[in-house]
């Protein structure tokens, strides 16, 4: 990429104060060209972070509604444990099947947070792509 001719010393070689002055008004030009976006990209990532935490939202939002019913599953279990004392008994049944639910979800929500993690570092990449493009090569 080759420099503005405001910039370029090595095709003119003159360093007197107006030509200074050129190049430092061209090098403020783009400054505020490069601040005047800076809203846009501060809109842009608050949208980011508002999308990204939708969609984690939308993808916890199943495993803890599993995870609620499981509870209240287990809460119901134990009671009748205590009442027919059978606790001592069923303990490592229950606790094996807790364990296998247990690990089911754990693994449903690691997917799917790499899958979310995976989308905001893409749209992340993308839009500190559009910003540098927006404040260096305007």
């Amino acid at each position: 990429m080759s420099l503005p001719p405001e910039l370029d010393f090595q095709r003119d070689r003159d360093a007197s104060p107006a030509r200074m002055n050129r190049a430092m008004e061209y090098i403020a030009a783009a400054l505020r060209q490069a601040l005047a976006l800076k809203p846009d990209y501060e809109i842009a990532l608050a949208e980011l972070r508002d999308v990204g935490l939708a969609r984690l939202v939308a993808a916890l939002q199943p495993v803890v509604e599993r995870a609620n019913a499981l509870a209240a599953e287990l809460a119901e279990v134990h009671d009748r444990w205590v009442a027919d004392n059978a606790i001592t008994i069923m303990k490592a049944e229950i606790l094996a099947a807790f364990d296998l639910q247990f690990d089911a979800i754990s693994d449903d929500l690691d997917s799917r947070i790499d899958l979310v993690s995976t989308d905001l570092g893409k749209v992340r990449a993308q839009l500190d792509a559009q910003a540098v493009d927006r404040w260096f090569f305007a």
